[in-house]
């Protein structure tokens, strides 16, 4: 008996990867180990391939991503033999397993039902944590910075403003279902983790919103988004300025005076680099300063892993930046062969629709933060490049 005519395997693994992103906020280990939502893609993975009964091929386009995770692997693991230290070769695993997010999403996206589903579990998971927030039960980092049942008041900001970025371009490549209600949800929650670097990066995104309303309406529309635009930039710019001394005023755990006192701290160090110490300067505070002090590290690459190694630097971490982070990890070679693969899935966006757009808001984090490890950040890279209705509908909801 054909296992295959009898078991849709394709739909099995659509249903498994609607699960991977409704459990994808639920962080019942540590940060970096293999949660049930990872397991749910894993199998979504595997079930494709069954689906395909030893046919499966990969795209063109995502080859130059395979060839980038080949490299990015060969990298770190001769790192790992000099150094004798594992972490190498785990980020190593990270990559291979977007591989598998990358492939899954795509080869399911053919279908306009799956892309609307895929928003819908997102919706869900924005409410749930809502609802986890409303019920007192979730988890605080310092006291000071919401991270519901994340581990990282970042991890909660990015897959908020992931989602939400998501909502807005299937939207309009797949008419998913969008209201204003996510977005006010997506706001307050990403407030509560007052992680500046999403909270302007939301701000990116809604100010592109209202010039993409002002091309597509009538002059009063026009008129009136102007207004807000010029209203909107205004409290991004000069209210947190102008509120910084006035802070104290406002209760010490108020989520708005601690969400202002750090987007005034980032200011500064943009505005006056060399501020008060060393430390001051927004590459230093993005552990950027190694590329400065490494510089052959970009040509060959440094290894992803055993931060400890960099003595020179102000702070042996990672970089906070996915494009600088990438580019110093793995040299010039590996990087420039993930910036085609990025390219040629964002070309695919009809600058005619405007939706290519609504991707300068993730252009903006991936330069502020490490998001590569994020299956959202891939996903949202390839939902660019699958439209299969033949053509983009200009169309948003909200």
């Amino acid at each position: 008996m054909d296992l295959g005519a009898k078991i849709d395997f394709r739909d099995i693994s659509a249903a498994l990867f609607y699960l991977f992103l409704l459990a994808k906020p639920f962080y019942l280990l540590p940060s970096g180990s293999f949660q049930i939502a990872d397991g749910c893609l894993m199998l979504a993975f595997v079930s494709l391939i069954f689906s395909y009964r030893g046919s499966f091929e990969i795209v063109k386009t995502d080859l130059f991503f395979v060839c980038f995770v080949v490299c990015a692997g060969i990298v770190n693991s001769l790192y790992g033999l000099c150094y004798q230290s594992i972490s190498f070769f785990t980020y190593t695993l990270y990559y291979i397993f977007n591989i598998a997010s990358v492939l899954t999403f795509r080869s399911l996206a053919t279908r306009d039902e799956f892309v609307a589903n895929c928003a819908i579990m997102l919706r869900l998971g924005l409410l749930i944590q809502l609802i986890v927030f409303a019920a007192g039960e979730g988890r605080y980092f310092d006291d000071t910075r919401y991270m519901g049942t994340f581990n990282d008041p970042n991890q909660m900001g990015f897959f908020v403003f992931s989602s939400i970025l998501f909502l807005h371009i299937s939207a309009r490549k797949h008419m998913a279902k969008r209201s204003l209600a996510d977005d006010l949800i997506a706001i307050f929650l990403v407030l509560q983790t007052s992680s500046t670097n999403m909270i302007v990066g939301l701000c990116v995104l809604y100010l592109i919103c209202v010039v993409v309303k002002c091309s597509e309406s009538d002059i009063w529309r026009k008129i009136t988004a102007c207004c807000a635009v010029f209203f909107l930039a205004f409290a991004l710019i000069a209210a947190p300025l102008s509120l910084k001394d006035d802070a104290k005023i406002v209760s010490s755990d108020s989520q708005i005076s601690n969400a202002i006192g750090r987007i005034t701290e980032k200011l500064e160090k943009v505005i006056d680099p060399k501020g008060s110490g060393y430390d001051s300067s927004i590459l230093i505070d993005r552990g950027a300063d190694k590329l400065m002090i490494y510089p052959e590290k970009i040509l060959y690459g440094a290894g992803e892993g055993f931060w400890d190694r960099f003595e020179l630097a102000y702070a042996t971490n990672e970089i906070h930046s996915t494009v600088l982070g990438i580019l110093f990890y793995y040299g010039v070679g590996p990087f420039v062969l993930l910036a085609i693969w990025v390219i040629l899935n964002l070309r695919q966006c009809s600058f005619r629709s405007r939706t290519l757009l609504f991707y300068l808001p993730l252009l903006f984090e991936c330069f502020f933060l490490a998001n590569q490890r994020q299956p959202l950040l891939w996903m949202l890279i390839v939902l660019a490049s699958v439209s299969p209705s033949s053509k983009e509908r200009n169309v948003g909801q909200g």
